[in-house]
C-alpha cells in the first residue's frame, strides 16, 4: 500500500507499475495492482477527483489523473496529463492540489518542479530547482502562492508561484532554503499557519523549521568551486562537503550509519528521533488543528510503528506497534479522532477511540 488519505470518496489506493492504468472502485480498491512496491505511485485527493502517479514505461511517460464523479450511474472519465518529461526513466514522486483545483504541482526523478494547468490542459512550468531527486512538495498554505519542495540533495526550498509566470525556468531561484538535514528528505509538510512546516529524512530525523529563519537562496545554494574565496570560507566550505560525504549510504538497502557530526548550517527549530527512515519515503505530518490543535507530529516507520511527537518538547508521546513491515503512511481524521496507517505488510489498519479496525 502506497499512500492513504481522508476523503469524502476514497481512502486508500495501491498503483500498479504494470499496468499503466489503474482502475478505482466505489471504495477505493484496485484492479491489476501487483506485489512489485518498488515503482509504485500514490494518489492525491481533491474533492470528487484522484489524481495518480506511477513510474512512466518505455512508450508513455504519463502523470495519470483520474475523477470520479458521483452522479447517476457514477459515470468515471479520465485524462491523461503529459509532463513532457525529457528523462524516459521518469517518476512524479508527489503530486498535490492547488487550492481552487485548477493546478497540479509535482515533484519528480528529473530533479525538477512541474506546474501543470488544467483550465489550459498543459504543463505551464517546470523549474530545475534541485540537484537530485525531488521526493515531496506542498504548498504553505491555502492561497497556493508558495510551494515547498524536499530533495536527495538534502534541502527544503520555498518558492514563490506569484514571480513565476508559466514556461521553462532552469535556473528560476527560491526565495528561500532551509539547510541542516544530513541525508536526503523524505517529505515535507506544512502547518497551514504560514509559519511553521516540517521535514522528515533518511537522516533519521524529523525537523521542525520556522519561515522567519529562512537562509536565502545563494547562501544555501551548493558549495561553488572554491577559487576566488579566502582560506577560512574555503576551508569552512571544504568541512561541510567532508561531513556531508561521510553521512552517504543508499537507504533502500542498507542500514543508516551511526550519526555523525550535525550539519553545520542547521537552523532547524527542534529535531525530533525515534522512528525509522528506511526502505521508502516514509512520510510525517502536523497533527489536525480541531482535535489536537496541532501539537504534535505523527510520522510513519520502517519498524511497523506509527510515531506520535510532541512539538513543544521534542519527546515521543506514543509509539503504537501496528504492523509487521514498513508503515510508509498516515493520516489522521481533521474532525474526529481516527486515524489510518498503511503499510507493506499489505494492511490498512483505522484506529478510533482505542477500538483498532482492519
Amino acid at each position: 500500500l502506497a499512500y492513504s488519505s481522508w476523503s469524502p470518496f476514497v481512502n486508500i489506493a495501491r498503483l500498479s507499475e504494470e499496468d499503466e492504468e489503474v482502475e478505482l472502485d466505489e471504495d477505493g480498491g484496485s484492479d491489476g495492482a501487483n506485489e512489485n512496491r518498488e515503482r509504485e505511485g500514490w494518489f492525491s485527493v481533491s474533492g470528487d477527483e484522484e489524481m495518480t502517479s506511477s513510474w512512466s514505461t518505455q512508450r508513455r511517460r504519463r502523470l495519470q489523473l483520474q475523477r470520479q464523479q458521483r452522479r447517476q450511474s457514477l459515470v468515471q472519465s479520465r485524462w491523461r496529463l503529459d509532463f513532457e518529461p525529457s528523462d524516459p526513466h521518469f517518476c512524479l514522486f508527489s503530486i498535490k492540489w492547488s487550492a481552487d483545483s485548477s493546478e497540479i504541482v509535482g515533484g519528480s526523478s528529473d530533479r525538477c518542479l512541474h506546474i501543470y494547468n488544467l483550465e489550459q490542459d498543459r504543463k505551464v512550468l517546470r523549474i530545475n530547482g534541485h540537484h537530485d531527486d525531488v521526493n515531496s512538495v506542498c504548498f504553505l498554505n491555502a492561497s497556493s502562492r508558495v510551494l515547498l519542495s524536499a530533495s536527495d540533495d538534502r534541502l527544503v526550498k520555498v518558492w514563490d508561484r506569484r514571480e513565476m509566470g508559466d514556461g521553462d525556468h532552469s535556473q528560476y531561484p527560491p526565495i528561500g532554503v532551509f539547510r541542516g538535514h544530513t541525508q536526503g528528505i523524505t517529505h515535507v509538510s506544512s502547518k497551514e499557519d504560514d509559519r511553521y512546516i516540517l521535514s522528515n529524512a533518511k537522516d533519521q530525523t524529523i525537523k521542525l523549521w520556522d519561515l522567519r529563519t529562512l537562509s536565502s537562496s545563494l547562501s544555501a545554494s551548493s558549495p561553488p568551486a572554491l577559487g576566488g574565496r579566502d582560506a577560512s570560507q574555503a576551508m569552512f566550505e571544504g568541512r561541510r562537503r567532508r561531513i556531508l560525504s561521510r553521512n552517504s549510504f543508499d537507504y533502500r538497502y542498507q542500514l543508516c550509519p551511526p550519526a555523525g557530526r550535525p550539519h553545520p548550517d542547521d537552523s532547524s527549530v527542534r529535531t525530533f528521533y525515534g522512528h525509522v527512515v528506511l526502505r521508502t519515503l516514509i512520510r510525517a505530518y502536523f497533527s489536525p488543528r480541531y482535535t489536537t490543535d496541532q501539537q504534535y507530529i505523527v510520522s510513519g516507520s520502517a519498524c511497523g510503528s506509527v510515531f506520535t511527537y510532541h512539538i513543544d518538547t521534542g519527546k515521543l508521546v506514543q509509539k503504537l506497534s501496528l504492523h509487521s513491515k514498513v508503515v510508509r503512511d498516515v493520516s489522521m481524521d481533521p474532525f474526529r479522532p481516527q486515524l489510518v496507517s498503511t503499510s507493506w505488510d499489505g494492511r490498512a489498519i483505522r484506529l478510533e477511540h482505542c477500538r483498532e479496525k482492519q
